[in-house]
């Protein structure tokens, strides 16, 4: 086995013509210092699992928190809402047509179906099932692959949209970004593999 830091300071010193530092580990020899150990493949899974489960709780406590502080009817569905796979661009879109699910009619944050009183109108029980079905139109090819951004549904989703909406959307998905980075980034403590 070759380590890099080892390899380059082998390589700079016989270029430089000085007299180069090697050394050999005997890997045959077992310390008794260090315990051996074996983990198996399902344990790392837990652990990585367990992991990914503890970041979860960590991004919908912070969602929850943004939410709350917009007065949004929408925080108590945050351990909901991000488990969907558009949870933010969904909530840039609420914002800028329902501020956050404070002002929807038929519980659907987001005008899906253009009015209302239009016939292609679409209501719901509860706003999570308008945030499923807004996360599912958004997983569409049309809408994942192409219309990807806030800019790029100005005249798709909101007809014909305005510098306003356009910036209200941006806002709050730059928002939502940051706080997802933000916890991605923060170490969490979890039971140790055993």
């Amino acid at each position: 086995m070759v380590y890099p830091h080892s390899a380059a300071a082998v390589f700079t010193a016989q270029n430089k013509s000085e007299k180069a530092l090697v050394f050999q580990v005997n890997s045959k020899q077992k310390s008794s210092l260090v315990p051996q150990t074996s983990l198996s493949y399902q344990a790392l899974a837990d652990y990585h699992a367990s992991q990914e489960a503890e970041k979860s709780k960590l991004l919908a406590a912070e969602v929850r928190k943004y939410l709350e502080s917009k007065g949004s009817p929408l925080a108590v569905y945050s351990e909901e809402i991000v488990k969907q796979p558009q949870w933010q661009r969904a909530l840039a879109i609420s914002y800028v047509e329902s501020n956050f699910g404070k002002h929807c009619a038929d519980n659907n944050c987001s005008g899906i179906g253009v009015s209302p009183k239009h016939p292609s109108w679409r209501r719901y029980p509860t706003k999570l099932e308008w945030f499923k079905d807004m996360n599912a139109l958004l997983e569409k090819p049309i809408y994942k692959e192409r219309y990807t951004n806030c800019k790029a549904m100005m005249g798709v989703y909101v007809v014909p949209g305005s510098p306003r909406w356009l910036n209200g959307c941006n806002q709050v998905s730059n928002d939502l970004l940051a706080i997802t980075e933000r916890v991605k980034n923060t170490p969490v403590a979890v039971a140790t593999v055993k």
